[in-house]
This record gives structure tokens, sequence and C-alpha cells, in this order.
């Protein structure tokens, strides 16, 4: 997980787009496209690693930008070809999601620039958000296919959990949204990380509360030491995060003198049965 895990999605993908053999041939419209779309991953990749190297705001320029965001993919490419560029797309934007820390910069000139940044209002946010969704209305758009996918999903959890004689049954759609992304690999790892992260968590807050039998005092101590270690731990891992959200969930109910063993197994099938649907979608 992390950036190390995004660099071993990177790697094939590129791979892929790089040898005629996988679908592109060594000359013609594609190829140069194709060529194109590299050349602009490399920027972007070079410019997110001098960003996270220097602790600086990333500096792309508007024509990478243009070349990996332009809906001329759906045109010019087909296939594998069609659906490597996409992945590479996707695998960019968390690249720039790690990287870009205080924020993106394009390639505006600094004197152009304005000397403060304001806060647009919601009304204003409107034509903005309205642009943004036509401009990826159409059928090759990967955050088009991804945005139907989790409203399906979101509402087939809703269903499966309301009819599962348990309760909290919002935790499989929760589950679900919370683990999705557009690549089915992304996909896959978050939903075992957040599942081992569970079952560990789970069991480890379990085993202090069944052997230890701590107060409420010592409970809340243990749930505000776990929700530290969350924040603290969670660029390290997905994983991570979970065993400590989870043990935080279960010192919460240790607290509150709640039925927590029943309470814990549901919250168990719950997330399996969302990342089960997470993954089912693809």
């Amino acid at each position: 997980h992390g950036a190390r895990g995004i660099a071993e999605r990177l790697r094939p993908v590129l791979a892929s787009l790089a040898d005629p053999a996988m679908g592109v041939p060594a000359d013609g419209l594609e190829r140069a496209w194709v060529n194109e779309l590299l050349g602009a991953a490399g920027s972007v990749l070079d410019a997110a690693a001098r960003a996270v190297r220097h602790g600086e705001p990333v500096h792309l320029s508007a024509t990478d930008l243009g070349v990996l965001k332009t809906p001329d993919n759906d045109v010019i490419l087909v296939g594998p070809a069609l659906r490597a560029a996409d992945r590479l797309a996707a695998l960019l934007d968390d690249v720039l999601e790690i990287a870009e820390g205080t924020g993106t910069e394009s390639g505006v000139p600094e004197h152009l620039a304005p000397d403060t940044r304001h806060r647009p209002t919601l009304l204003r946010l409107v034509p903005v958000v309205l642009k943004a969704m036509r401009r990826e209305l159409h059928h090759g758009s990967p955050i088009l296919r991804h945005a139907i996918r989790v409203a399906v999903v979101a509402v087939a959890g809703y269903f499966v959990g309301a009819a599962l004689p348990l309760g909290h049954g919002y935790w499989a759609p929760m589950t679900a949204v919370m683990v999705m992304r557009p690549e089915f690999s992304q996909t896959y790892g978050r939903s075992v990380a957040r599942f081992g992260g569970t079952l560990v968590g789970v069991g480890l807050a379990t085993a202090i509360v069944q052997t230890a039998h701590p107060d409420a005092r010592l409970s809340a101590l243990l749930a505000v030491v776990c929700a530290g270690l969350m924040y603290l731990l969670m660029r390290t891992g997905y994983a991570v995060g979970q065993v400590c959200v989870s043990a935080y969930v279960v010192f919460l109910l240790g607290m509150a003198g709640d039925d927590w063993s029943q309470t814990v197994t549901e919250r168990i099938v719950l997330t399996l049965v969302g990342g089960l649907l997470a993954m089912i979608s693809y």
C-alpha cells in the first residue's frame, strides 16, 4: 500500500504501453499518442518525486495534464491500450494525491497568479461542478464508470445489510464505498487490508478486554491511545489504520457496557460483506 504499492502497479501499466507486443504497434498514430502519454507520465512522476523530496507543492505543466486528461484516448486507442491508458491516468491521480501536500500548482507564471486565494462560495462552485460533470459524461470516462459502480454497490450494500439478521447494517455499504477505487487491483488490496486489519484489531482488543477486564476509565484511555495511533500511523498503510480503528471501536463498546461481543461479530461479518460486494462489482 501507499507510494510503494502505487509504484508496483504503475510498472506493468507502463510496460504494457511501451511494449509493441502488448497491442500498440511500433509505428503509426497509436504509437505516437502512446509516446506522448508516456512522456507526460514521466514528467508527472518526476514532478511528484521532486515535491516529495523537497517538501514543496507539485509543479505541473498544463500540457502534461492535458495529454493525460484528454478524451482523445477514446478516439485514438482501443482495447487493451485504452484500458491501460485509463489505468495510467487513475494511478497518476493517486501519485499526485500522495505527493501534493500543500497543493498542486499548474504552469501559470508566478507574476500572473493572484496575490491571495479566495475560497469560492457554494453558489460559485455550482458551475465548476457542473462543468466537471459534463466533461466526464462520455462512454470511456473511468470517473463516470466508477461513479456508477459506487452508486450501485452502495444501494446493494444497504439492502443486503438490511436483509441480514444483524444490527448496524450500514457497515456493509460504508465498507464497500470506502474501499472502492477505479482500479480492481487497488480495490482488492484495500478490501483485504480492511478485513485483515479489522480481524487483527478486534482480536487484539478483545483479548485485552477479556484478560484485563478494564473499567470505563481504562477503556476510554485505551480508546484514546488507539485513536492517536491511527493518526500517527495513517500514512504507513490502510491495514494498520484499520487495526487501530477496530480496536478503538471495541474499547468504546466496552466503555459503554453494551453487549460488545455481539457487535464485534457483526462488524466483522458486515465488513466482509462490504468488501465482497466491492470486488464483485468489477
